[in-house]
């Protein structure tokens, strides 16, 4: 058979892609192979394309305490974060784990690691990567600690573990209240509440929060709020037969929220001042205050909701309170 055959050149543009697999063995599978016998003497041209790190990391965290366990100034939360870019051989590998305190704009972080990329090859897959921080509780900290863990790859593809949250109290939750205009939210507040109980049933706690006008526009002038109002209500309350829950707004600091207008004729100013800031009546929870006892669900938590509704808007307040695990 002489080698300018037809037949001759595609047997053995087969025979020598068959080696090639056989030498590739089991990492063949990442390479797809393209052959071509037109016009061929002695040589064969293969053309192989390499699969791309389109996955990413996988994260697992465990926390010690748990999260949903009360906290307190001093206490040691402790993390330990084990992250895995490891589907196949041609992943890239962790570059970075890092461990962050919530909110993130204010840029605290309890540990963090760099990995430098590791050589490629066929052989092995990245190994995990773990780190562990401990975070301590402040001075005087919030309502609820939040803290979460973020994973990111050498290809750039981050994962974020859930939000881990450790009250700083024996009933933690939320408070939001949202008003809305022709389908526009003209209002909004939101705040953390925290309340402790004496084991003899009675009650004390905070909401702390603000509330702000958002920006919207009416014909040629638009609306901002400058300065939010922020404010701290001290609450007192009842929790009787491990059912009967009644929150009172006890007291209230008086803040103002400074609002401004621009229009094409100029720009004004103005500020409404808040003694309540966020709920008229003095009763927040439990009756006979508009929201009511609440749903109790089956972990404990507790979830009120009213909305009133108007011609082309209306408000809706929402509390959310989650007992802590001591």
């Amino acid at each position: 058979m002489k080698k300018d055959d037809p037949l001759f050149q595609e047997s053995l543009v087969r025979g020598r892609r068959d080696a090639l697999l056989r030498l590739l063995g089991d990492q063949a599978r990442y390479f797809l192979f393209e052959t071509n016998s037109e016009g061929a003497a002695d040589d064969v041209k293969v053309e192989y394309d390499v699969a791309r790190d389109q996955e990413f990391p996988k994260l697992e965290v465990v926390w010690d305490p748990p999260p949903g366990t009360k906290v307190r100034a001093g206490t040691r939360i402790r993390a330990r974060a084990t992250a895995r870019d490891d589907r196949n051989v041609w992943q890239s590998g962790i570059r970075r784990i890092d461990l962050i305190v919530l909110p993130e704009s204010s840029n605290q972080s309890f540990g963090f690691h760099e990995w430098p990329p590791r050589p490629l090859t066929c052989e092995d897959v990245p190994p995990a990567r773990t780190l562990e921080g401990v975070y301590d509780v402040p001075r005087s900290p919030p309502p609820v600690v939040r803290l979460r863990v973020r994973a990111v790859d050498h290809a750039g593809h981050g994962t974020s573990s859930g939000i881990a949250e450790f009250p700083t109290a024996d009933w933690a939750g939320r408070f939001e209240m949202v008003t809305t205009i022709a389908g526009r939210r003209l209002e909004q507040a939101e705040a953390e509440i925290a309340l402790n109980h004496d084991g003899r049933g009675n009650l004390t706690g905070t909401m702390t929060g603000r509330r702000e006008r958002l920006a919207y526009s009416v014909g040629d002038c638009s609306h901002r709020t400058v300065q939010p109002n922020r404010f701290r209500v001290s609450l007192v309350g009842t929790y009787t037969d491990g059912r009967a829950l009644k929150v009172l707004i006890k007291e209230i600091e008086e803040t103002k929220l400074i609002f401004e207008t621009r229009c094409p004729t100029g720009v004004s100013r103005g500020e409404a001042t808040f003694k309540t800031g966020v709920w008229p009546p003095e009763a927040l929870l439990g009756t006979p205050s508009p929201l009511g006892e609440g749903e109790v669900r089956a972990d404990g938590t507790r979830h009120y909701r009213l909305v009133s509704e108007t011609a082309n808007g209306g408000t809706r307040w929402t509390v959310t309170l989650r007992p802590a695990t001591n």
